[in-house]
């Protein structure tokens, strides 16, 4: 069974003493160049509330070049490792997306559990999502916007903008690109009856996720019957909610988790530490 600190080189997971067997598991995924301290804020405070997790962050290649066989695999891989860790045995689930790394996961992982037979009964089990700081709509403009902000200048992020060049005339010559299947999968997530609470943490003036592009999803899913909560800041970087606005961003997301997935009965005591 799964413990503190159980790990594999890509994956950690830390099950607080005293949890539940049935207390939702939060399955943290990262934003592109994330570091482990930076992700393991977040877990931290799912731990002081009663929640486990697990988390990881996926390799920048996968999600800046549009590599869905890549994404999928690292998807089944996380999947694996919370099965073979006892995690996933009678928890409810929660997806806790960063940024388009952690989207990207999301979006395989539903389409693995529609197409995996091993994974068929797991899906009806995620009884939420959460996204901060995504999705975003992935124009060419934006990904060259992430790699000027994840590679410092130099041969290494001239040759990532080789490769992107190269990907986005791909796209262009492709009827459907990655970026499109993945745009629909996040228009689809949370369709099927009882529809599954998804909550959005985002702002307005956030230079690599398209607030206007993210509104208009949300009304599309809201029409549709969607249950969708979200928070628009005017004002905060890209995936730095938290810092931030850290009581409002920790109010709203324990409320949503209480909601939606309690870890125990009462009310959890927030605390904001950055």
């Amino acid at each position: 069974m799964g413990g503190p600190g159980a790990q594999s080189s890509q994956f950690i997971a830390d099950v607080p003493s005293g949890a539940w067997p049935t207390t939702p598991l939060v399955v943290l995924m990262g934003w592109v160049g994330a570091s482990d301290r930076a992700l393991g804020k977040y877990a931290r405070v799912l731990a002081d509330w009663g929640y486990p997790s697990v988390r990881s962050v996926v390799p920048t290649a996968y999600v800046l070049c549009g590599q869905a066989g890549a994404c999928n695999a690292w998807a089944q891989s996380m999947l694996d490792f919370m099965h073979d860790q006892g995690l996933v045995q009678g928890r409810p689930l929660v997806l806790y997306a960063f940024s388009n790394g952690g989207a990207a996961i999301v979006a395989s992982m539903a389409r693995i559990c529609r197409s995996e037979d091993r994974y068929k009964s797991l899906w009806p089990r995620v009884v939420a999502c959460i996204f901060d700081s995504a999705p975003a709509h992935g124009s060419p403009a934006m990904r060259h916007r992430v790699l000027n902000t994840i590679v410092p200048p130099g041969l290494s992020r001239t040759a990532w903008a080789l490769r992107l060049h190269w990907q986005n005339l791909k796209d262009m010559m492709s009827s459907r690109s990655f970026q499109d299947d993945f745009w629909m999968e996040m228009l689809n997530l949370g369709s099927a009856p009882p529809h599954m609470p998804l909550l959005y943490l985002y702002s307005a003036d956030d230079p690599l996720t398209d607030a206007t592009k993210l509104d208009a999803l949300l009304a599309q899913k809201r029409a549709l019957g969607h249950d969708v909560t979200a928070r628009r800041w005017a004002s905060s970087p890209h995936v730095m909610h938290f810092k931030n606005h850290p009581e409002e961003y920790l109010a709203r997301l324990s409320a949503f988790l209480q909601r939606v997935a309690p870890a125990r009965g009462g009310t959890v005591r927030i605390v904001a530490r950055l």
